[in-house]
């Protein structure tokens, strides 16, 4: 379609013709793949009944479609650091008044993350009309009538292709990012951080639980019940270090099996 408006615009008839019958020879190609649907229809009323079938395709194609996550674990530890570098930059600056102590960093977790859902879909029954109304316009000679195929293609290209986007805001995500976050920051050895990310994924387990059906929310409870025994012991007091390793790589083992709960 771009392209026969292009030769259009500069008067290139005969490539504009070209580029129509290579579009109508994919239009019949897709319209042979695309699958049939037989849709059978009844309506009652009283001893009046209305019966009828019919065999139908799809009106919409889809053209590009994506699914993608941000990255919200990139962002959080980036501002840890600087709020880190900070705070040094400040306590090498000021003097330390004597018996006060600083106190401590709040800890930072995620709380906030989503999906986006692109999609690019084409009204294939309009492709097919216009596509023919242009061939028809462009086999005349007179260029009034090639504005008028250029016209047609133009209003497929607007009113034909349909552009969709989704932002879904999931429990499920958030508590895979805390999760993560929870591991970066348990292996770092700040346990705090490393807790109040666990406090959030539970948080978000718990209403996850409650979207879910009967068998995965059982398994989301024993998950987030896992969670909550042992953000318990990190509430008790620091891990040694070799404690804090084994933390992290529970925490790594319940991550994947949240990232696993996308593809099922």
């Amino acid at each position: 379609m771009a392209q026969a408006r292009q030769a259009i615009a500069a008067k290139q008839h005969e490539q504009a013709r070209k580029h129509v019958d290579q579009a109508l020879k994919l239009v019949g190609i897709i319209d042979n793949v695309l699958p049939q649907y037989k849709v059978k229809t009844e309506i009652k009323s009283g001893k009046l009944v209305y019966t009828d079938e019919d065999t139908i395709k799809p009106a919409f194609i889809t053209l590009f479609e994506e699914l993608s996550r941000r990255d919200f674990i990139s962002p959080v530890l980036k501002a840890k650091a600087e709020a880190k570098q900070k705070a040094e930059n400040k306590k090498a600056g000021d003097a330390k008044p004597a018996g006060k102590t600083k106190p401590a960093p709040k800890a930072i977790a995620v709380t906030k993350a989503d999906l986006e859902y692109t999609s690019v879909k084409l009204d294939f029954n309009l492709t097919k009309q216009v596509l023919s109304i242009a061939k028809t316009e462009l086999a005349k000679e007179d260029h009034e009538n090639h504005l008028k195929a250029d016209a047609a293609l133009r209003t497929l290209q607007s009113a034909g292709v349909i552009f969709e986007f989704d932002e879904i805001d999931l429990p499920l995500k958030q508590a895979a990012d805390n999760l993560k976050l929870a591991e970066v920051e348990m292996q770092a050895g700040n346990y705090d951080e490393a807790n109040a990310a666990l406090h959030v994924a539970v948080d978000e387990l718990k209403k996850y639980e409650k979207q879910t059906g009967e068998k995965r929310s059982k398994e989301v409870k024993a998950l987030h019940e896992e969670i909550s025994k042992l953000s318990a012991v990190l509430d008790k007091g620091k891990p040694t270090g070799k404690e804090g390793k084994e933390h992290a790589g529970t925490i790594s083992k319940m991550w994947q099996k949240v990232s696993g709960w996308f593809k099922k």
